[in-house]
């Protein structure tokens, strides 16, 4: 399953790069917003990420449940039709759009300490990999599953995991910048 490793990488890496955004901020620092109240801090985007994942995986995880057991094997390439190749392209960075209203649901809280976001971060990871356990062996672009933000969308499996990568490397470089700017502040 060349293209889940590459998920599973992706992952590994983005921990990595969430640690690094925390690393030496004070508490001051990790919650600094340029523009109060407007603009997020470090901490905020690492927490709306893991609240994004969160909800991302509740719903891939009932499409799991409900899929039938694969008949034949799996190539293993996710394959994003064209809206949802769009989509994750627009996500990735360098951020283009940089101001998108995020749904209510996935507001991150106004404060919280390094040690709350990375676990936050990490938990969510977890249920992406669980997303990934249950699904083996299953055709990643054939799982389709109910996006928790457009109830009217309907993306594969597959794309949504490479669109939760792409929406935390957008959300890490995002707080790469804020942490700039918050150790000159």
């Amino acid at each position: 399953m060349p293209d889940v490793r590459r998920i599973l990488n992706d992952m590994a890496a983005n921990e990595g790069a969430a640690a690094d955004a925390v690393r030496n901020l004070s508490d001051w620092q990790l919650n600094w917003q340029q523009v109060p109240g407007t603009t997020w801090s470090v901490a905020q985007t690492l927490d709306h990420v893991a609240l994004t994942n969160n909800m991302y995986v509740g719903a891939m995880l009932k499409a799991v449940a409900a899929a039938p057991r694969p008949t034949r094997l799996w190539s293993g390439r996710i394959t994003p039709g064209y809206f949802g190749q769009k989509f994750i392209e627009n996500l990735e960075p360098p951020v283009k759009r940089v101001k998108v209203k995020a749904p209510k649901e996935v507001i991150p809280a106004s404060r919280k300490t390094a040690d709350e976001v990375l676990t936050a971060f990490a938990d969510s990871h977890r249920g992406i990999r669980q997303v990934i356990d249950e699904s083996t062996g299953m055709d990643l672009n054939e799982i389709t599953f109910v996006n928790p933000f457009a109830r009217l969308l309907r993306p594969r499996l597959g794309t949504g995991l490479l669109i939760l990568m792409a929406h935390e490397r957008r959300h890490l470089w995002q707080a790469a910048n804020i942490k700039q700017a918050a150790l000159s502040a």
